[in-house]
């Protein structure tokens, strides 16, 4: 796979990951697993964890070590 396709693909995953969490099928607060979000995306888990930390980094999800990722509950529309 060349750079570019992983750049397209880190990008896509980043879009389908917000929308879940934007639209709470990720609830606030819930443990996000990596293995169990890369199935519902039909992929690998290998290009979950970037787009996990582009949206740590927007506060859409937290995390902490050894405890992993969380939806955040600020990402819940008002």
């Amino acid at each position: 796979m060349q750079q570019d396709d992983k750049t397209v693909l880190a990008s896509a995953v980043y879009d389908a990951l917000k929308e879940r969490i934007m639209d709470q099928v990720y609830p606030p607060g819930e443990r996000l697993n990596i293995d169990a979000m890369a199935l519902d995306l039909n992929l690998s888990p290998t290009p979950v964890p970037e787009p996990l930390a582009r949206l740590a980094a927007e506060r859409l999800v937290t995390f902490a070590p050894f405890k992993g990722y969380r939806a955040d509950a600020r990402a819940a529309p008002a």
